[in-house]
């Protein structure tokens, strides 16, 4: 029996079902191979992207973080810094007391300032914690005179590391007032710079990530009570 020909119009000959078949399976292996090579592709391109993801999620969160501390009033500390260091012992917190919205009043920030937490509190005074709660998540805790708001900062923390968020406070100590110095010491050291270390991973790829600043103004350093603020 002769093999069975599809034909077109006119005087075109057609194909036989063999070579319909056999066209199916160049065709078939031709695309199957434009599908390795395309996804060996993206799996060469990983790498980059894991590293243009970590740089630019690192950027952005070091850029908040900067802007959130500058305004601290007062920083909370359960360490108290050693005369001869000019810092305080690193720690994987950050607590302190902002006028984050500037709203509050002087006499707030004063009162902060003081040592009146209560009446600052009460003008509107915000207290903020930056903490690492665990895993891969960093977040921002502030309470404020409109309630608590809880935002996460990362979750790209390389949960790897005993500490992969970390922070320390630059101060100066005005020291003990000469006899013939008018000026009142200070009841305390005030923070003037902050550091702050970031180590974030993805896909394999880790970033560690360092950061100093000045405060906007001197903030003087409060022990914790209660815990965490």
């Amino acid at each position: 029996m002769r093999p069975t020909r599809i034909r077109g119009t006119g005087d075109e000959h057609g194909f036989a079902l063999w070579e319909i078949a056999a066209l199916l399976v160049v065709v078939g292996l031709f695309l199957a191979g434009v599908i390795v090579l395309a996804s060996q592709g993206t799996a060469s391109l990983q790498p980059e992207n894991a590293d243009r993801r970590l740089s630019e999620n690192g950027r952005v969160l070091m850029d908040r973080l900067e802007v959130l501390t500058r305004e601290a009033v007062v920083l909370y500390g359960s360490r108290t810094p050693e005369p001869t260091s000019p810092v305080v012992l690193p720690r994987d917190k950050i607590i302190f007391a902002a006028d984050l919205d500037g709203d509050a009043p002087g006499s707030a920030v004063d009162a902060m300032l003081a040592g009146s937490g209560e009446e600052a509190a009460a003008e509107r005074v915000e207290d903020v914690a930056v903490t690492q709660p665990g895993g891969a998540e960093l977040t921002a805790r502030v309470a404020g005179a409109t309630g608590d708001q809880q935002v996460v900062l990362t979750r790209m923390l390389d949960a790897r590391q005993k500490r992969p968020f970390t922070v320390e406070y630059r101060y100066e100590s005005n020291g003990v007032r000469k006899n013939d110095d008018p000026a009142p010491a200070s009841p305390g050291p005030r923070v003037t710079g902050v550091r702050i270390s970031v180590k974030l991973a993805d896909r394999g790829k880790t970033l560690q990530l360092d950061r100093a600043f000045k405060l906007n103004n001197p903030a003087p350093v409060r022990p914790l009570l209660g815990g965490d603020r």
